[in-house]
């Protein structure tokens, strides 16, 4: 009889492979163990990070949008101050037609806005815009004033420490100076039409 074949009998007939011919020892599970955590924890590092960059893509595609938005809603214009003035029945010039900082809310942006940005902006009254950036947070329009009608700046609220600084260097291209990181909040100063 072949040894690798051989089976030791015991009482009543039963048949048993040999001792260690057939399955895991405890030391091969482990290292099985090992090897399935290391490939689950470099996943995870790996969606974590396609995860921030999907946000800060996100990001980065609303404030092109929100600049848009702006440069259309001014229309060459500076964003507070005398715009024009009204036409009379006679045709005339009629009175001055100002602009203030007031009159930029969201709501009056929101036409100019692309899907999700459009329908959370038509609801909104004020300057803030809540839930709607990519950590969920807030978009804030500050229109610079009377002083400088042509700037205007955009606050991303919410951004985690641990990315502010990417964030920070992607939107910096066309922003007025170097955007200015305060705690989890970024500030930028955009020119209306730049």
């Amino acid at each position: 009889m072949d040894q690798s074949t051989r089976t030791n009998r015991h009482d009543f007939g039963e048949v048993r492979p040999k001792r260690g011919a057939a399955g895991l020892t405890l030391i091969e599970l482990g290292f099985v163990i090992v090897v399935l955590a290391v490939i689950v924890a470099v996943a995870l590092g790996f969606y974590n990070t396609l995860s921030e960059n999907k946000k800060i893509s996100d990001t980065t595609t609303d404030v092109a949008s929100i600049r848009l938005a702006m440069s259309q809603y001014a229309g060459g214009l500076p964003l507070v101050g005398l715009i024009g003035r009204r036409a009379t029945d006679d045709g005339s010039l009629g009175t001055e037609v100002p602009r203030t900082e007031a009159d930029l809310t969201w709501r009056v942006l929101a036409p100019y806005l692309p899907g999700r940005l459009r329908s959370l902006a038509a609801a909104d009254e004020d300057k803030t815009l809540e839930t709607a950036n990519a950590w969920q947070s807030t978009y804030e329009i500050v229109v610079v004033g009377a002083s400088d009608p042509w700037f205007w700046d955009l606050v991303i609220t919410g951004i985690p420490p641990d990315v502010i600084d990417r964030v920070r260097d992607k939107l910096a291209s066309g922003a007025r100076g170097v955007p200015v990181v305060d705690g989890n909040k970024l500030t930028i100063q955009f020119e209306v039409g730049a």
